[in-house]
């Protein structure tokens, strides 16, 4: 890990917050297996995962950061 600037270096910036999406495409560990070739149940076998989230086609930070807020303005109402 890299050592933390001195006071006198560092920007003056600050992270104002944090925030997640769900996404709604689900892609099946089996999926990624037989693209990649994979045997079966290898991926949760030796990672434990059974799914992953993806992004829609063309979807890209900005998409993203509309989602989140979404997901934010829910939480808060």
């Amino acid at each position: 890990m890299a050592a933390a600037l001195p006071a006198s270096q560092a920007l003056p910036l600050r992270v104002a917050g944090l925030g997640a999406a769900l996404l709604e495409t689900i892609v099946p560990a089996s999926a990624i297996e037989a693209r990649l070739g994979l045997p079966p149940g290898w991926i949760e076998a030796t990672h434990g995962i059974r799914e992953r989230r993806a992004a829609e086609l063309g979807m890209v930070g900005a998409g993203l950061s509309v989602a989140r807020r979404r997901n934010h303005v829910a939480v808060m109402d």
